[in-house]
């Protein structure tokens, strides 16, 4: 009893990790994980994923793989912190239970299963789960903000492919559905508009939304979603030209990848980094940020990135080369 009033304690305080740990130790693992699932949102929106994965960690498995929404937190901390096979097995797990139990949440897993399957390179797969997902999400009358988040992983997996027609729909449909006030979700959209723009030449279009993306970044205080932004900013930037001002938004996304430990947005920016440096003739600087990036890509198992980077080794060796 008295630890269950500690957790009540700790819980009216803010301190959720310490209110958790008391539950636990008051046999209350299932109060813990519904205090889990209750402030989960505001975290992942903060993109706090470490602080969630420490929490999920004082839960017995069992409570964890009974429960088919805390399978779904784990799966997304697991992808953002670059543990894709462990997602895709939580992932795995919570589609078999759910096909006849919760659409709405089948329709959810399928969307993040499509998320793992494009960094795995399975992209077709990837295409068919966003589909599906969405689906789902439509026959379930689910949350606007699921299926606006349905379409922007879809749009992904389309730019991805090179349907950038089809892609940029796709984002506008989600922008369309994204909810007032969801920085979070309306700053991912704008960033996945601007890589579109950059993809066929509408540079203007992509800096604009790369700005709006990155404010409500900066609101949030979110500095992994905050170095992708910098990191498209930059490419607007080398596609320009404008290599000393790619290379400074590239420090400052590197900055903030490592202030929020993001692996892959590092990763992302050493590519980036190597290929502008590339474009100015360094070729042995290049050569380190390639290899730096393809070897942080191969850790979070990112195929899109460890081809890129493994193409730019490729393309600077020859110019070295040609020297």
């Amino acid at each position: 009893r008295a630890a269950t009033t500690l957790a009540g304690a700790f819980q009216r305080l803010g301190e959720y990790g310490d209110a958790m740990r008391h539950l636990v130790a008051a046999e209350s693992p299932d109060e813990a994980g519904r205090l889990l699932k209750t402030i989960a949102d505001s975290y992942v929106e903060q993109g706090q994923f470490r602080t969630l994965q420490s929490w999920l960690q004082l839960l017995p498995a069992q409570v964890v793989n009974s429960d088919f929404e805390l399978l779904l937190l784990q799966a997304t901390v697991n992808l953002h912190l670059g543990s894709t096979f462990e997602a895709v097995q939580s992932l795995d797990t919570a589609v078999a239970g759910l096909t006849l139990t919760n659409v709405a949440l089948l329709g959810k897993a399928l969307v993040l299963k499509s998320f793992a399957n494009r960094i795995l390179g399975k992209l077709e797969v990837a295409e068919k789960n966003a589909t599906e997902g969405i689906a789902e999400l439509r026959k379930s009358n689910s949350r606007t903000k699921d299926l606006a988040e349905g379409y922007r992983q879809l749009a992904s997996i389309l730019a991805t492919r090179g349907k950038f027609d089809k892609a940029r729909r796709s984002f506008e449909k989600a922008l369309e559905l994204a909810p007032d006030g969801d920085l979070q979700l309306q700053s991912l959209i704008h960033d996945g508009l601007a890589a579109v723009c950059l993809e066929v030449g509408e540079l203007g279009t992509a800096a604009g939304n790369l700005e709006r993306a990155r404010q409500g970044w900066e609101k949030l205080k979110a500095d992994g979603a905050l170095a992708l932004s910098l990191n498209n900013l930059a490419i607007a930037y080398y596609w320009r030209g404008d290599f000393d001002l790619a290379l400074e938004e590239l420090k400052e996304a590197y900055r903030a990848a490592a202030s929020a430990g993001s692996q892959r947005s590092a990763a992302g920016v050493l590519v980036t980094q190597g290929i502008v440096q590339s474009a100015t003739g360094n070729y042995q600087v290049s050569l380190e940020s390639l290899e730096a990036g393809l070897e942080q890509a191969r850790q979070v198992l990112d195929e899109r990135l460890i081809a890129e980077a493994s193409k730019g080794i490729s393309n600077t060796y020859w110019r070295l080369g040609e020297c």
